[in-house]
C-alpha cells in the first residue's frame, strides 16, 4: 500500500485515473474527495486480497490433503530415504536436547545467583535433561522449584558470601587512612592509665 508521502514523479499529473484521485500526488496535495477516493480505492484492494484467502473450511480441507501426502510419501519411500528421514528425525531431536540443556544450565546459574554458593560446580553435576520440556525448552517450573530446594537446604549459604567478604584477611596492602590524632577526653584517659602504669 502506498504511504502517505509518496512524491510525484510528474507535477503535471492532475489527471484523474478514473478511481477519482490524481495520479502520482502526494496525499497532502490532494482535495478532501480525491483524498476519500484514495483510501476507499485502497481499502478496496486490501479487501479484494482479503477475500482470495482460503476460508477456514478450504483451509480445513488442504490440511487434510497434506496429511494424506505425506502418508503417502511415507508408504511409498525407500528404505534408504525412511532411514534418512529417521536421522534427520534424530539428529535434530539430539540437537534441540543438547541446546535445551544449555540454556536449562544458564537459566540455573541466573536463577540461583547470589542465593546458593558454589552453585556453578554444582550445574556439572545435574542431570540437565530434567530440566528441559519436550519442545526443546527450558522448564521454568523445575527450574524455580530446584533452585528453592537448595536454597532450604542450605540457609546459611545466602549470607555466606557476605561474610566472607566482611572477613577477608587484611594483607596490609595498599593505602591506609590517617590516625585519628584527634583529642578526646578517652584518649586523654587512655594516656593517664599508660603513663601511671
Amino acid at each position: 500500500m502506498p504511504t502517505r508521502t509518496e512524491t510525484s514523479t510528474d507535477s503535471s499529473a492532475e489527471t484523474s485515473t478514473g478511481r477519482g484521485y490524481p495520479e502520482n500526488t502526494p496525499v497532502e496535495d490532494m482535495t478532501l474527495e480525491e483524498q476519500a477516493a484514495y483510501w476507499r480505492h485502497h481499502a478496496r484492494k486490501n479487501e479484494d486480497r482479503l477475500k482470495k484467502q482460503p476460508s477456514p473450511a478450504e483451509l480445513k480441507q488442504l490440511r487434510e490433503q497434506a496429511a494424506e501426502l505425506e502418508r503417502l510419501q511415507e508408504e511409498n519411500a525407500t528404505a534408504d530415504e525412511k532411514a534418512l528421514k529417521a536421522a534427520r528425525k534424530e539428529g535434530a531431536s539430539a540437537e534441540r536436547s543438547r541446546l535445551g540443556q544449555r540454556l536449562a544450565a544458564a537459566e540455573l546459574r541466573a536463577a540461583a545467583a547470589g542465593k546458593v554458593a558454589g552453585f556453578d560446580a554444582l550445574v556439572e553435576d545435574l542431570n540437565l535433561s530434567k530440566f528441559v520440556r519436550e519442545d526443546g525448552e527450558p522448564d521454568a517450573e523445575a527450574i524455580t522449584a530446584t533452585v528453592e530446594r537448595l536454597i532450604a537446604l542450605a540457609p546459611a549459604s545466602q549470607g555466606g558470601q557476605e561474610e566472607q567478604r566482611q572477613a577477608a584477611p587484611d594483607l596490609e596492602q595498599g593505602p591506609r587512612p590517617a590516625p585519628d590524632t584527634t583529642p578526646s577526653v578517652q584518649s586523654g584517659r587512655d594516656l593517664y592509665a599508660n603513663f601511671r602504669k
